[in-house]
């Protein structure tokens, strides 16, 4: 039996500050001036954002999945396709135009955006049984080029009133580093903020490796 695993990537919780309110006249000031605050954020925030929807002459006039800058909406090439990645900004974002979308009741359920991983090689460890020690380690070339980590937080919103076109934004800027969207049994391969391969700028891709436990029932070794 094989058992295949990466190192785990874990981000602690954030801490929490409380705060101490001498009075109730003075909590219920403070809650109220946070509330305009926040208010007045989500007015910028959505100040910032109208004129990153496409619309008109920018829209698909064919099915297909495209990634639009900001100017310009492009065809997104899939993964095993491409020749080259698509290099996109940091706010780039997504319109899928497929049948499928008016059939789906959750977008996230068949739209997914992760951060693809260069793996760098295959760390096979050889144990007598699932709880013994490790009595050999073997250390080879990757059998598949990547993995996928850290799924990244969609958002979704119909567009020019068709039930079929929808338009899929990060939560928050993307981060340099290469990314696989997934819809339709697909995956579509770009970048942000590098260009070439992954296997050519490792260090941008943020290299693993890939470990795999083989107990010994599958080499012929006794079981102890």
């Amino acid at each position: 039996m094989k058992i295949s695993f990466f190192p785990a990537l874990w981000s602690g919780p954030g801490s929490c500050n409380s705060l101490h309110r001498e009075s109730n006249s003075l909590a219920l000031a403070g809650c109220f001036l946070r509330l305009v605050l926040g208010i007045a954020v989500l007015i910028c925030a959505g100040c910032g954002r109208s004129g990153s929807v496409p619309s008109g002459k920018h829209l698909p006039e064919f099915f297909g999945v495209f990634a639009w800058d900001q100017k310009t909406m492009a065809p997104m090439q899939k993964l095993e396709s491409s020749p080259r990645e698509q290099n996109l900004p940091p706010d780039a974002s997504f319109v899928i135009y497929d049948r499928k979308i008016a059939h789906s009741t959750e977008p996230a359920d068949i739209i997914e955006l992760f951060e693809r991983r260069f793996i760098r090689s295959e760390v096979e460890q050889i144990k007598q049984s699932k709880d013994s020690a490790v009595i050999a380690v073997h250390v080879r070339a990757p059998q598949k080029q990547f993995a996928c980590f850290d799924r990244t937080t969609l958002q979704f919103m119909p567009l020019a009133n068709n039930p079929e076109m929808l338009l899929a934004k990060p939560s928050q800027p993307l981060a340099p580093g290469y990314y696989s969207l997934f819809f339709g049994g697909q995956a579509y391969a770009f970048s942000v903020g590098v260009n070439g391969e992954p296997s050519e700028n490792a260090r941008e891709a943020k290299p693993m490796d890939e470990y795999f436990i083989t107990l010994g029932s599958d080499i012929g070794l006794p079981f102890s």
